[in-house]
């Protein structure tokens, strides 16, 4: 810092400065600043100070300000679909409906890796949520003996032909979810990808569609 006050005026030298000349300490004593910064609690203080209106009663004007905002983000996502009246419609709306235009093809991604897409995609869904609970408690009955780390790596590995067996096996008019049926029949083997993609007319981008 003192080598830095003979080239610069004193003026530059700020509280951030100062803070910068002792980043690198800070970072070999505590680790990295991502661990531990303040910065989004300190973002979300600042939300919440923007929501007082009454400085007499400070809190009960940000509990207030705070119900507003859960409110009208419950109500929003409640007549998402509704049609609105004399409300006109945003100008991008619609724009991300298009077509494919130049350098159609068709990618075989490699097994093991369309594998594990497909058994990320299972596992982050609703529908299939029975299956995985089922397919872990069957693991864990028929090994008593093994740790859970065994039991989820054998869970990884086994899943998704378990779950297409399991729904295949049942009657067609037992209670299974056409969405269920068509999951277990998996992914397609190919991927379909374009090198320009037309957005409703406007101007080409550069996309690939997975």
């Amino acid at each position: 810092l003192c080598e830095l006050e003979m080239y610069l005026p004193p003026s530059f030298f700020d509280i951030m400065v100062h803070l910068t000349v002792h980043l690198v300490r800070e970072i070999k004593l505590c680790g990295p600043p991502f661990l531990r910064q303040m910065y989004p609690f300190e973002r979300a203080m600042g939300q919440l100070k923007g929501l007082v209106r009454s400085r007499s009663r400070p809190e009960g004007s940000l509990v207030e300000g705070y119900d507003a905002e859960e409110i009208i983000g419950f109500y929003t996502d409640y007549v998402a679909d509704v049609e609105p009246i004399g409300l006109s419609k945003p100008r991008h709306e619609g724009r991300l409906q298009g077509v494919g235009t130049i350098g159609y093809k068709l990618v075989r991604p490699d097994h093991d890796l369309m594998r594990a897409a497909h058994l990320k995609i299972l596992q982050h869904l609703a529908d299939v949520s029975p299956y995985v609970v089922r397919h872990l408690t069957e693991l864990r009955e028929k090994n008593p003996s093994r740790s859970e780390t065994w039991v989820t790596k054998e869970h990884n590995r086994t899943f998704i032909r378990w779950f297409e067996d399991s729904v295949h096996s049942r009657p067609s008019d037992e209670d299974v979810s056409e969405t269920v049926r068509w999951l277990a029949f998996g992914p397609e083997s190919t991927v379909h990808t374009y090198q320009g993609f037309d957005m409703k007319k406007y101007a080409p981008a550069i996309l690939r569609l997975d």
